[in-house]
């Protein structure tokens, strides 16, 4: 047993590869509890601590221990390696020592769990770390489990101590977290999906595939949903062509790569159900590419940050979201290590993120693609619907843009 607070499972955390740690001290005050085990040779310490607060006070002691571990860290060139709002991981050295502390907001404490080693014993933090996680997940879980606010407070938690479960084969256990899970996060389509992918019951499983093809928007949730239930998600392709002869007032919806046509039919319906407007889908017979961004996310707001650290003289002509993302990290090297970590959260990130594109040549495209195969009548109204990121000059994000004028009329949806 690591300690008197902790959880069974907790144990097995203290059986380092061929190093057995032992009991060095103990000390118990108040709310607070610490454990400190050593090594036989004194050379890797693990010390435990354990802070019993309510919801406010962890918050404070929470974002207290990250100011304080920056503080520790800064000086001796460590690193934050996780920052989340419920865990985080600091490394740092100190002479011939190496130090690593993880901490964790549970739902009625923070736990502390800090290695100290002389730098000739190597130990494997990641693993550590993900192991760790793992138990505190399992913890908050337990903790949570029989509270529905709680169990919502920690649902992503939850979820994730459901996935350890699921990987490790323990498929009835799993179910029973992420059937939990739905009870106070029922729009989980990731625990809808993963029950119906799991689950020995096949009329369960097509529910919980129906609900996601139902409500969920992500398009690799809707796949595996269709899966499951033996169906196709209708594409672009199966859409009929736009004609000319279409008459009348009303909306005809185009869809363009990158578009979800399912949440396209769906609002389709909608629309037509408030306003009392017929609404069509059909498909451009040429095809539709946006080709390169004209631009990376955020790029006014990190164009201020460069400007504000290298002055206004700076000439973004030309810049590459590589360029952007080395001149970000120079704009911290003199910052503390906390600064550090999540600028560069933030510009790997950036790589993930869709880059963003000028609407007007497109739409001014859109129109002339349309003019082979507009309707004559002047109630017919297109417009083209996408899921790509647009942007319009000051504007950083435009939901929608038209052009006017006869024969000419058309609009661009995001």
């Amino acid at each position: 047993m690591p300690a008197s607070f902790l959880p069974d499972y907790y144990a097995l955390l203290l059986a380092l590869p061929k190093v057995p740690l032992h009991l060095a001290s103990h000390d118990e005050k108040d709310k607070q509890q610490q454990y400190v085990f050593a090594s036989d040779d004194q050379v890797i310490t693990l010390t435990i601590e354990k802070i019993r607060c309510d919801d406010a006070l962890c918050t404070t002691v929470y974002n207290n221990a990250v100011g304080y571990l920056d503080n520790q860290a800064t000086p001796n060139k460590g690193k934050f390696r996780v920052v989340t709002p419920t865990e985080f991981r600091v490394d740092w050295q100190v002479g011939l020592g190496s130090n690593a502390a993880f901490v964790f907001r549970l739902r009625s404490s923070v736990l502390f769990w800090s290695y100290s080693t002389r730098l000739e014993r190597h130990l494997d933090l990641d693993q550590l770390f993900k192991q760790l996680t793992q138990a505190v997940d399992r913890q908050r879980y337990e903790e949570a489990k029989d509270d529905n606010i709680e169990m919502g407070h920690w649902g992503a938690q939850a979820h994730a101590y459901a996935d350890t479960l699921l990987r490790a084969g323990r498929k009835s256990d799993a179910l029973a977290v992420l059937t939990n899970v739905l009870t106070s996060s029922p729009f989980d389509y990731q625990a809808h999906i993963e029950i119906a992918e799991n689950t020995d019951d096949r009329a369960a499983a097509q529910d919980h595939a129906r609900i996601v093809m139902k409500n969920a928007e992500d398009q690799a949730l809707l796949e595996r949903a269709a899966k499951i239930l033996g169906t196709t998600l209708p594409a672009i392709g199966d859409l009929p062509v736009l004609d000319q002869n279409e008459r009348g007032l009303q909306l005809i919806l185009i869809p363009l790569p990158p578009c979800n046509v399912l949440l396209l039919q769906e609002a389709a319906q909608i629309y037509q159900k408030i306003t009392d407007i017929p609404v069509k889908i059909m498909r451009l017979p040429d095809p539709w590419r946006f080709g390169v961004p004209e631009r990376i996310p955020d790029q006014k707001a990190i164009q201020r940050t460069i400007i504000q650290a290298e002055g206004p003289t700076v000439d973004f002509t030309a810049w590459t979201k590589q360029k952007y993302q080395s001149e970000l990290l120079k704009t911290v090297v003199a910052k503390d290590a906390l600064m550090k970590f999540q600028m560069k959260s933030y510009v790997d990130k950036l790589d993930e993120r869709p880059g963003q594109y000028l609407i007007g040549p497109y739409l001014t495209r859109l129109a002339n693609l349309l003019a082979k195969y507009r309707s004559f009548d002047g109630r017919t109204m297109y417009v083209g619907v996408t899921a790509e990121n647009l942007y319009n000059g000051d504007l950083n994000y435009v939901f929608s843009s038209g052009l006017a004028g006869d024969r000419r009329a058309t609009s661009m949806l995001s």
